[in-house]
């Protein structure tokens, strides 16, 4: 299939963020800056998630990369263009910064065809007709919906409409797309069907997407790196891998699931904790750092054998099926209660008395906030 997007200039990032600064003043005249001086490169045929909780300035970024949010301070750069910098008076339009946008609705024209919305934005910049249909029907059959360009929007079901926005998206930028929140609107199967089509085009086309995204597990699955937004600023950007497993701070690792925290300080065989010394194998604190020893529920298991460094006897205190897991709530000495996780349903029942344990390599140590 020829490529639907256009190949990256060499030598620059495909979207280049400068120190960017966005306020907004409330109504009881307090300003609140939703992005507090970011700088972010991403480069050609990355696929970049940016995630975190309500109010951290995600959406707010993908608006001033689009050209749809002016920014108070920086630079946006694409492609080597500067496209927006208000020290200089620069503030290019959406419409002319060369990329395309999905968003949350699907923003269809109910009295055009299938084939008519998608071509629209190639017609208003009047490609020529052949040309034009040739690249709506390549993108048409690439999100798998070639045979429907004659149906019209309220014929479709939402899983379809969802894909003819992405072929719109797909046809109508220079191989950047912005994504917000596309999927949110459609129910978990059909959901999990679209990650997998737009993964694969991904894949296929080599576009380079910013994507927008409150669901963690669609954030892991989409994104070649992921950028987690705490408070206007970027707390962690790296693969998903790592953020999950080797969050960068609490805040990160509480915020990316469930975990097991275990609070100590660092001495000499490892952190002393009320169940007793925990140790890690990856870590550069002094001796008396106040640490909260952190490690995920699955990594955990049942009856562990001794070339597990970490291990202790308690008693199960709840058992939940969670579908292709179970997560157990295990009471260790002094209190201090852990969560592991299985496939399926293998694991003791409650009250039953355990070991437990978790690899020195899954435990990672975290400066205490509190």
């Amino acid at each position: 299939m020829t490529a639907v997007a256009a190949p990256a200039r060499v030598g620059h990032p495909r979207i280049g963020i400068e120190g960017v600064r966005k306020t907004f003043t409330r109504r009881d005249g307090v300003e609140v800056r939703a992005i507090d001086d970011i700088t972010l490169d991403v480069a050609p045929g990355e696929f970049v998630v940016l995630l975190g909780p309500s109010g951290c300035g995600k959406t707010t970024l993908l608006r001033a990369i689009a050209g749809l949010e002016p920014v108070q301070a920086g630079r946006i750069v694409l492609d080597g263009r500067t496209v927006e910098d208000p020290g200089g008076g620069v503030r290019v339009p959406p419409e002319r910064r060369g990329l395309s946008m999905m968003f949350q609705s699907y923003a269809l024209w109910p009295h055009l065809s299938v084939a008519d919305n998608v071509a629209y934005p190639l017609t208003t910049r009047r490609v020529p007709r052949r040309e034009r249909a040739d690249r709506v029907g390549r993108a048409l059959a690439a999100v798998g919906i070639g045979d429907l360009g004659e149906q019209f929007p309220g014929r479709l079901s939402g899983g379809q409409q969802q894909r003819v926005a992405l072929a719109r998206a797909l046809v109508a930028g220079d191989g950047i797309v912005l994504f917000d929140e596309p999927l949110s609107n459609v129910d978990a199967k059909v959901r999990d069907q679209l990650r997998g089509e737009i993964r694969r085009l991904h894949a296929e086309l080599g576009f380079t997407a910013v994507y927008v995204t409150h669901d963690q597990e669609e954030a892991l699955t989409l994104a070649t790196r992921l950028v987690v937004l705490r408070e206007g600023r970027i707390a962690q950007s790296a693969p998903p891998a790592e953020v999950y497993l080797r969050p960068a701070d609490t805040g990160v690792a509480r915020f990316m699931g469930a975990g097991n925290e275990l609070a100590g300080t660092v001495a000499a065989d490892g952190v002393r904790t009320a169940v007793g010394p925990v140790v890690a194998r990856e870590h550069a604190l002094p001796a008396d750092t106040r640490v909260l020893a952190f490690s995920r529920p699955e990594d955990w298991r049942f009856a562990p054998g001794a070339e597990v460094a970490n291990r202790w006897r308690g008693r199960v205190e709840t058992a939940v099926f969670l579908g292709p897991l179970s997560e157990y709530t295990v009471a260790l000495e002094g209190g201090v209660v852990v969560r592991v996780r299985t496939l399926g349903t293998s694991g003791p029942e409650v009250g039953d008395a355990v070991g437990v344990g978790v690899p020195a390599e899954a435990v990672r140590l975290l400066e205490d906030p509190s």
